[in-house]
């Protein structure tokens, strides 16, 4: 997944041989956010794995507001529901990032 965009040097999301996971680009290149969504075995491994995300990646994230703007002045956000968990990287405004991850949510119902 680094390949196409880097989120860390070790394996922060617990991915795995028994964990379904898409990285899929937005926008062109002057404005692409990406989509991650997985689906771990069960829901103990979700929620394992998305506070082990939010610590290690976004630790300025609040739980009252699922937005956030990193260092490097994108926009990010995350979610978590059953055993799936979805986030958005670099986004250059709140508002894409917002629209892409309500889509994301929306596609996994």
């Amino acid at each position: 997944m680094n390949a196409y965009y880097f989120i860390a040097d070790h394996n922060i999301l617990n991915i795995d041989e028994h964990t379904d996971a898409v990285l899929a680009k937005y926008g062109d290149a002057a404005d692409r956010l990406y989509l991650l969504l997985v689906e771990y075995p069960d829901e103990e491994k979700a929620a394992e794995a998305c506070a082990r995300f939010r610590e290690k990646y976004a630790p300025e994230l609040n739980p009252l507001d699922p937005f956030v703007r990193l260092e490097d002045g994108s926009w990010f956000s995350t979610w978590k529901q059953g055993k799936k968990l979805g986030a958005v990287f670099n986004g250059n405004t709140r508002e894409k990032t917002e629209e892409l991850l309500k889509m994301s949510k929306q596609v996994d119902e």
